[in-house]
């Protein structure tokens, strides 16, 4: 059943941006005070490596926050072609993934789900449209990411496309995935380099070690119950991006302690065999 909405995110006004809060976190009055220098990314910040040209990662520490905080920027790479900069500045105009995943993290924490929650979500405006997106949330101490514990020489399974998950930590993250459907959301790329470890995680670690990251990939289920048809072709789908990484035979065992109590085991194993030959 999905979480109920606690406080809905407050709504900031300041020239040339728009911003979203959310009201019951105890430093919401002090991000709120500091949202010009938060949007303008302050000089102090250290640039996290990503992929990615759309997005760019921060890190960093503000005057009042006694914890460090990560931005995640969206924005348009002048290095894109004509036609690739107006798309994604129809995209900025058009949706606002950053906001709702602010809605999203609001209820998850209120379902007691294990996820990085954002606190804060905004816009830059130029004239009548936006030319930036953002999204701040508390830095997660963690040990790494699973993807590197499976990728660490000292664990035996050094990493490769398919993931040679200990039985252990593949029911693990079977259940993990269950819990945040029955919370009432699917995580649109639930792969292992978006799942970090605790500090002094278990070895091999289980879900009581995992974090899920990436927060604006969070969806809520399209029905309040997630064993309905709707409910469970989003979390169908919502796992193609992990399947490829599995070898088919440990498909079994996932679907074991994916499946929820009203579902049979073996009414996933077939889909999960045809997505996973068909990614």
């Amino acid at each position: 059943m999905t979480a109920p909405l606690p406080q809905s995110p407050a709504p900031l006004r300041r020239p040339g941006i728009r911003a979203w809060i959310d009201p019951s976190h105890p430093c919401a009055a002090i991000l709120a005070d500091h949202l010009e220098t938060i949007a303008a990314i302050p000089s102090t910040f250290t640039p996290i490596p990503t992929r990615s040209r759309s997005r760019r990662v921060w890190e960093g520490r503000l005057d009042g926050i006694p914890f460090p905080v990560v931005v995640k920027q969206g924005w348009v790479d002048p290095g894109y072609p004509l036609d690739r900069r107006v798309a994604r500045r129809v995209s900025l105009a058009c949706h606002n993934p950053f906001r709702h995943a602010l809605e999203n993290s609001i209820r998850l924490a209120a379902a007691g789900f294990p996820a990085a929650r954002s606190i804060l979500a905004w816009k830059k405006y130029r004239g009548p449209f936006p030319v930036e997106e953002g999204i701040l949330y508390p830095k997660v101490e963690a040990s790494g990411s699973l993807r590197r514990y499976l990728h660490d020489p000292a664990t035996g399974n050094p990493f490769d496309r398919r993931l040679h998950l200990p039985p252990a930590t593949l029911a693990a993250l079977g259940r993990y995935l269950r819990t945040l459907s029955e919370a009432g959301f699917v995580h649109l790329d639930p792969t292992p380099q978006n799942i970090l470890l605790r500090p002094g995680a278990a070895d091999p670690p289980t879900e009581a070690d995992f974090i899920f990251i990436d927060v604006e990939a969070f969806r809520p289920l399209p029905s309040t119950s997630p064993d309905a048809p709707r409910a469970r072709r989003a979390r169908a789908r919502s796992l193609a991006p992990l399947l490829p990484y599995l070898p088919s035979a440990d498909l079994p065992l996932f679907a074991a302690h994916y499946a929820l109590p009203s579902e049979s085991p073996s009414s996933w194993l077939p889909l999960l065999l045809h997505l996973h030959r068909h990614p």
